[in-house]
């Protein structure tokens, strides 16, 4: 009898103990708060987002908006510009794509950012594309050689026009290149003074309701990897460092939540965008086609993705300096960044 009571004594603990993680759980999620054991009230927590506050208005449909912490979100035009605010301690964290991190590797005194996770993401990459007229006759990257190909310098676009003429057996001095913005260069093609054009954005939506078609999609040649950039100093910091990954774990469930509701999604994309809702739609479906986008620790595959963009470049001159991509990642933190999705995961 008396090993059957402690025997009960045990199993008593164990319920309560299970009862007691539940109710932890179930008290982190309700109040938007961390178990990383920082007190994070007092935070303020700067992100950078491109062209919009589209981090703020995802994390609000996607019911993950309420953070322990402030949520400051600053607007740039593009990666380049929020890298160097990062580089510059200016913000806490932006998200682009693997090209700007590789010029501001170029400072003299070396770069003052690290990576610390990814989203793999193909939403993004869905509305890079070559784009020709159809009365153009173009049909296959071959037959851009000796036409006008616009092109938007030293991007992802950049990129995979190289890649793609490289498949095709040309290169750079085979075509007429010529340097647009992602804006103009749609506007170019559309009155037929470039022949084909390379770039990404909604203008390459609207350009294809006008007419234009597809002749290559950038997401072929495109990992679909965005590094998340934080400056060094904020690791070295307990309450902003519990800030980063809470904020990482939140962004990998929002994207688990557009994967099932893409539909709501693209109706408050398209309204900041500048997309048409069906636009918007098709480019989301098309990503998620690909891949559930998801936020990820940095491995060996993602730094040799970086890694080949920077010997390309490095090789047609367009950075100064050759770029070991080693010396811009941190795989110390994984367990950390694990922990935050997991603790946000359905």
């Amino acid at each position: 009898m008396k090993s059957n009571g402690v025997l009960l004594a045990v199993l008593a603990l164990v319920v309560a103990a299970g009862f007691s993680a539940c109710e932890k759980k179930a008290a982190v999620a309700a109040s938007g708060g961390t178990e990383a054991g920082a007190d994070l009230s007092g935070v303020t927590f700067t992100v950078g987002d491109i062209q919009w506050k589209e981090d703020q208005v995802l994390f609000d449909a996607a019911g993950v908006g309420k953070t322990p912490f402030r949520l400051n979100i600053t607007v740039f035009e593009g990666g380049n510009t929020s890298v160097e605010a990062v580089n510059a301690g200016q913000i806490d964290i932006t998200r682009i794509s693997e090209i700007p991190p590789l010029f501001a590797a170029q400072a003299e005194k070396g770069p003052n950012f690290t990576i610390v996770a990814l989203l793999h993401d193909h939403i993004t990459t869905a509305n890079q594309e070559i784009l020709v007229l159809p009365e153009s006759g173009i049909t296959t990257i071959a037959a851009l050689k000796g036409k006008k190909v616009g092109y938007v310098k030293a991007t992802t676009a950049h990129y995979f026009l190289y890649k793609f003429l490289e498949d095709a057996g040309l290169g750079f001095t085979d075509i007429i290149p010529v340097e647009v913005t992602p804006s103009d260069g749609p506007a170019a093609l559309l009155a037929k003074s470039i022949d084909a054009y390379a770039g990404f954005g909604g203008a390459v939506n609207v350009a294809k309701e006008k007419g234009a078609v597809t002749l290559a999609a950038g997401a072929d040649k495109l990992s679909g990897y965005f590094p998340y950039v934080v400056p060094k100093s904020i690791l070295q910091d307990r309450a902003k460092r519990a800030a980063l990954f809470d904020f990482l774990g939140r962004m990998n469930a929002a994207y688990s939540w557009i994967a099932e509701n893409p539909q709501e999604w693209a109706k408050l994309y398209a309204a900041h965008a500048g997309l048409s809702e069906q636009s918007s739609l098709a480019l989301i479906q098309s990503g998620i086609s690909r891949l559930k986008s998801s936020v990820i620790a940095p491995s060996e595959t993602t730094r040799a993705s970086m890694q080949d963009i920077a010997e390309i470049f490095y090789r047609i001159g367009l950075i100064g300096k050759a770029v070991d991509v080693k010396t811009l990642y941190t795989t110390d933190y994984n367990a950390e960044l694990e922990a935050a999705i997991a603790r946000y995961a359905k």
